[in-house]
């Protein structure tokens, strides 16, 4: 981006401050799923990204990759004013109920678990609670790509899986693509995950094997 003047090196301390500062715009925080050197972060509103408008306009729900977190309500503090629902840029939060009985509900299915809806409970109803099912994150791109690639599915970006699909002439490699469901799962475990790919890395530095 910046070999082509289409952005400036920023500091990190300028990072953090526009961090700060879209977090206070309730923007969401979207990155690249990968844990190590991720290729982009961004900062979205519900309106004009094309990855969270896929969830509002087409209700393509995997458009984004859920964080480990989702919201929690304390029914016991929550007057249900709705501020938390307004706030939530997919509309996972609903309020249901009449008059003082109204309460704040949350729809998991939905959830990004962003936390934008967070500071606007004044009283402290809501909070991030971890999910119970585990989010599976690529530890690198390699990673990402290997994985996607065992499981016969390479994913478009949401824009295009709203165009009319076009057949594919099947390549040459097809034939050899591996599909087999064990592989799949067994590269979706977390932990024999983390041993082989540390395995390969480590053999790739030179560390014995």
């Amino acid at each position: 981006m910046i070999r082509h003047g289409l952005g400036r090196r920023i500091s990190r301390e300028e990072a953090l401050d526009i961090f700060a500062r879209t977090r206070a715009e309730g923007l969401v925080h979207i990155g690249d799923n990968v844990k190590r050197r991720p290729a982009y972060v961004c900062h979205c509103c519900g309106c004009c990204c094309s990855m969270l408008s896929a969830i509002n306009r087409f209700k393509m729900f995997d458009a984004v990759v859920t964080s480990p977190f989702e919201a929690s309500f304390d029914a016991s503090k929550c007057d249900g004013c709705g501020l938390c629902a307004k706030k939530c840029p997919v509309s996972a939060i609903r309020i249901e109920g009449e008059g003082k009985g109204k309460k704040a509900a949350l729809d998991p299915a939905i959830c990004l678990g962003c936390g934008v809806c967070k500071p606007a409970c004044a009283r402290g109803a809501l909070s991030m609670a971890a999910r119970e099912e585990r989010v599976m994150v690529p530890e690198t791109a390699w990673q990402r790509a290997v994985v996607m690639r065992s499981s016969g599915e390479v994913p478009e970006p949401a824009v295009r899986r709203l165009r009319p699909a076009r057949p594919r002439r099947p390549s040459r490699g097809d034939a050899d693509r591996p599909r087999p469901p064990p592989v799949k799962k067994a590269l979706l475990s977390q932990q024999v995950q983390s041993r082989f790919f540390r395995a390969l890395a480590g053999k790739g530095r030179g560390a014995a094997g």
